[in-house]
């Protein structure tokens, strides 16, 4: 593309490159001059204006964002048209974004002509939020670089989607001791009610049972006969060890334990374990407080039907200092 000042009366077609004024009039950058336009500067003496003009073989800017917006979206998102080189990438649905951010960081490296800002990957959204803006920087980029894009982003569904929560059947057990207050106990159903309802999902039975091995296999064997998809268990004491009172109950009932522990904090102490087709969590202390911990950044990923493995768990430890 070819760019700078030329002598007013040859910037017809050009792109104007700054917004100004001229006998009461207002030029906005972008526009593209036309004889009237080239007329009026002439008129009041502009005898010199910079401008952009589109050579053989480049794409305009608003082509190229809108080409680039539809490579990269996938699933529940929408996006607009471009404008000034500009589109975003809107969620949907209610549910969790879920990004390719190696292959968005490729595309960011190809050019610093072509830029894209998204929210980080696994934010939780509501219809209607903004989730991405695909920004070309010049008036118009060369197709060749274009092309370098669309072999970044082949052989995918897009690199940006929103999973949307999926409403699963959850139950719950708690563990007591002796001096465990009652207050307590009702206090932490309310809580994870609060925590799954924006998640579309529903707490159904609870039961409640002494902190002991074999009482809470008989507890959780009873719970999964209901067939949730989600089965949370959450002691009268924190999870201290893999062979703690919860993680060998879920082992006692036929389940398996696949991870203990979590860099995050607050939701350090929590277990990550199967028993059939159930998920089970054993859930940290601070799960009884409304407060953003651990269980929050689990919970958003299965009620969205995204797998969470141990990998993904040791992952979130850059960033999971949540207080």
């Amino acid at each position: 593309m070819e760019f700078g000042p030329v002598k007013s009366e040859n910037a017809r077609d050009g792109i104007l490159a700054h917004s100004r004024k001229v006998g009461g009039k207002t030029f906005k950058k972008g526009r593209v001059l036309n004889e009237d336009d080239v007329t009026l500067l002439r008129r009041h003496k502009v005898r010199e204006i910079v401008i952009g003009r589109l050579e053989p073989g480049d794409v305009h800017e608003d082509q190229a964002a809108d080409d680039l917006t539809a490579r990269i979206r996938g699933p529940g998102t929408v996006c607009n048209t471009a404008s000034t080189g500009r589109c975003y990438l809107f969620a949907e649905t209610d549910g969790l974004l879920v990004l390719d951010a190696e292959r968005l960081r490729s595309i960011n490296h190809i050019s610093p002509e072509v830029t894209i800002a998204t929210l980080p990957d696994f934010t939780p959204v509501s219809k209607g939020r903004t989730l991405a803006t695909i920004k070309i920087i010049p008036f118009a980029v060369a197709r060749s670089l274009l092309d370098r894009v669309a072999a970044a982003t082949a052989k995918t569904d897009g690199l940006l989607s929103v999973h949307p929560f999926a409403g699963l059947r959850v139950n719950l057990i708690q563990t007591v001791l002796p001096e465990t207050r009652v207050s307590v106990l009702d206090k932490t159903v309310r809580v994870i009610q609060n925590r799954l309802q924006p998640l579309r999902c529903e707490l159904g039975n609870e039961w409640r049972c002494a902190h002991d091995e074999v009482r809470l296999a008989a507890e959780i064997t009873q719970a999964l006969h209901d067939q949730p998809d989600l089965l949370l268990i959450i002691g009268a004491s924190a999870i201290v060890d893999a062979r703690d009172v919860i993680p060998s109950a879920i082992i006692r009932a036929g389940g398996e334990v696949e991870h203990v522990g979590m860099p995050v904090d607050p939701g350090n102490l929590i277990l990550l374990a199967q028993a059939g087709t159930c998920r089970v969590l054993g859930l940290p202390g601070c799960a009884r407080s409304p407060s953003l911990n651990g269980l929050d950044l689990l919970l958003q990923r299965l009620a969205a039907r995204v797998p969470v493995t141990a990998e993904d768990i040791m992952a979130m430890g850059v960033g999971g200092l949540l207080k």
